[in-house]
């Protein structure tokens, strides 16, 4: 995937990053200015300086500071400081987000596992849709991610179905005296009967399932149309089922 972002338009997206940044930057220096401004009662010169002279403060922080924390004025600081520092380290963001990408962590943070071992009962779904697939793209991939949430929200739905059907509904503390939900009543989550609860369980795990056979519809699609070229050899080219041989002519 990292080699499909170095490609021949690779200067027009790097342009595209340094007119985002530029104006991000910008917008968060401005900010900065009208805080002293406004909270300092600073002139526009002496609130300007008091914003560059803050910038030197926390370079240190800056720099240690992981990747999905960093902020836009982070990035100012450091260009105040050494343009070719804040460049490098909003390349340390860029791959950040492509590692965390590629190893289905961002997909995995989409819902709300509660534990480890949750999360890990999500990678191993999207490991092994891609042990069998062997995605070739990012576009793959994408698909395949979606299949892996839409999987895990049908077995995490169809088990509270399983879990309700033949049984009430836990009661809560929320009708006890003292619970925090009944003394403040705007705390309180919707309320819905049981029935109606175990009914809706059933159709979200169907919903699900729906999902995750239109992304596999997507994904047997995406390799129908666009078939792989493998070459054997120099004088074989095969496209999808056909033979393509290849002559070479003389110079």
């Amino acid at each position: 995937m990292r080699d499909a972002i170095a490609t021949k338009n690779e200067v027009s997206i790097h342009r595209g990053e340094t007119a985002m940044l530029a104006k991000e930057m910008a917008d968060s220096y401005e900010k900065a200015v009208q805080f002293y401004q406004n909270e300092y009662k600073l002139t526009r010169s002496k609130a300007e300086k008091e914003a560059i002279a803050k910038n030197t403060d926390y370079l240190d922080r800056i720099r240690a500071i992981p990747a999905d924390k960093v902020a836009d004025y982070d990035l100012r600081s450091l260009h105040d400081h050494d343009p070719a520092e804040a460049v490098a380290k909003w390349g340390e963001v860029k791959t950040a987000a492509v590692d965390e990408l590629e190893s289905g962590v961002r997909s995995a943070t989409l819902t709300n596992w509660e534990t480890p071992y949750e999360r890990a009962q999500f990678l191993a779904i999207r490991h092994a849709i891609i042990d069998e697939w062997r995605p070739a793209g990012g576009l793959e991939l994408t698909l395949i991610d979606q299949m892996a949430n839409c999987h895990s929200g049908f077995m995490y739905w169809l088990k509270d179905f399983e879990r309700l059907k033949d049984r009430e509904v836990d009661r809560r503390e929320i009708e006890s005296e003292d619970s925090f939900a009944k003394w403040n009543k705007t705390y309180l989550p919707p309320r819905v009967g049981e029935a109606e609860y175990v009914e809706r369980a059933l159709k979200m795990a169907d919903r699900y399932q729906r999902m995750f056979m239109r992304s596999l519809r997507a994904l047997r699609d995406l390799r129908r149309y666009t078939p792989r070229i493998m070459i054997h050899n120099q004088g074989q080219v095969n496209i999808g089922q056909q033979q393509v041989n290849q002559v070479e002519t003389g110079k």
